[in-house]
């Protein structure tokens, strides 16, 4: 398994010996066990089976554990077909047990938390017509299982979209954004507010590589369409030479930052007034009607997203610990007492 991908800031101890000497240490937060690891969740989620589990769904979790590999089917798709009535048996549910069918509009993207990344992964490749509370995956940057998600291309039958959201990240800066390369399916980002500078856009660049030996013809973020760099002070003209290293850049945000007016004339950009494009939309929005604007932009005109806007795995509340009443005695017979 690859490393996680990780942006953390070592936190600084100073403390001295006994000979008054002064001693440094760095230390890096403890890992955050995910949702879905099978340790986090209680012993009804683990355990609950909605039905006896069917040959298509081993299939389908042995086959989890190689989603990077599942584009060799190329055009085999199956067609997701939803139960009629609480009788028929539901795949999904099977092997998502918190799934169900009837509040499938109403669900929203929480409750893939306690679902395996992979698992998705291979459900979004493998079927067609999937509801659209699979749509989006929220995942956070370090999680375990991020490098072989980016290691699943996109093809003309199934499109995988990364968008990054990392605005005013101290952890982000010039040292640190290279490890955004490893976000092969990065669409959108958002830097915005951070300490990036345009050297640390030229480290970003150098990422963008050609046959390397990464099992991927191309490694880095070829895919970028959007970029915000919106109040990031420490940008400046020179950062625009290397913006136009890539290749499928469409829509920048420099404002505020110490880019000039006039910047942009020596480069392939020019000034826009579309604001669906720009904060205060989303993100994910301005993506969208991008997509609008181009045809071309997805592989696939129905493509699937991982949404990442998080470091890492946040701690969940334990649950509540049920302490046992107090023992009284009962009447069990005239004249005697029992404690149960």
């Amino acid at each position: 398994m690859s490393k996680p991908i990780t942006l953390f800031r070592p936190r600084r101890l100073v403390t001295s010996d006994d000979g008054g000497t002064t001693i440094v240490k760095y230390s890096l937060p403890q890992p955050v066990p995910a949702p879905y690891d099978a340790s986090q969740l209680d012993g009804t989620q683990r355990t609950f089976l909605v039905y006896i589990p069917s040959l298509q769904s081993i299939c389908l979790k042995k086959l989890s554990e190689y989603p990077n590999q599942l584009h060799v089917l190329e055009a085999t798709r199956i067609q997701y077909k939803p139960p009629e009535d609480d009788r028929d048996h539901d795949l999904l549910r099977e092997v998502i047990p918190t799934y169900c069918h009837e509040n499938a509009e109403q669900l929203s993207e929480e409750f893939l938390k306690t679902v395996d990344p992979r698992l998705w992964a291979t459900l979004i490749q493998i079927y067609t017509d999937l509801p659209d509370s699979l749509r989006t995956y929220q995942l956070p940057l370090s999680d375990a299982h991020m490098p072989v998600l980016q290691d699943i291309p996109s093809t003309r039958h199934f499109s995988l979209i990364t968008i990054l959201e990392l605005r005013s990240c101290p952890e982000l800066n010039d040292s640190t954004v290279v490890e955004l390369g490893q976000l092969h399916g990065l669409t959108a980002l958002d830097l915005g507010a951070t300490a990036l500078t345009s050297h640390g856009l030229k480290a970003l660049a150098k990422t963008l590589v050609k046959n390397s030996a990464h099992s991927r013809v191309l490694s880095g973020p070829w895919g970028l369409r959007m970029l915000s760099l919106r109040n990031c002070m420490k940008i400046s003209d020179d950062a625009l030479e290397n913006l136009a290293r890539f290749p499928l850049l469409s829509a920048v945000d420099l404002r505020g930052t110490c880019c000039t007016p006039t910047a942009y004339r020596k480069t392939l950009f020019s000034p826009s007034a579309d604001e669906t494009l720009y904060h205060p939309t989303p993100l994910r929005d301005a993506l969208s009607a991008l997509a609008h604007k181009s045809s071309t932009i997805y592989s696939h005109p129905e493509p699937f997203f991982i949404h990442i806007d998080k470091l890492a795995h946040q701690p969940t509340m334990p649950p509540p610990i049920r302490r046992p009443g107090p023992v009284r005695p009962r009447l069990d017979h005239p004249g005697f007492l029992q404690t149960s």
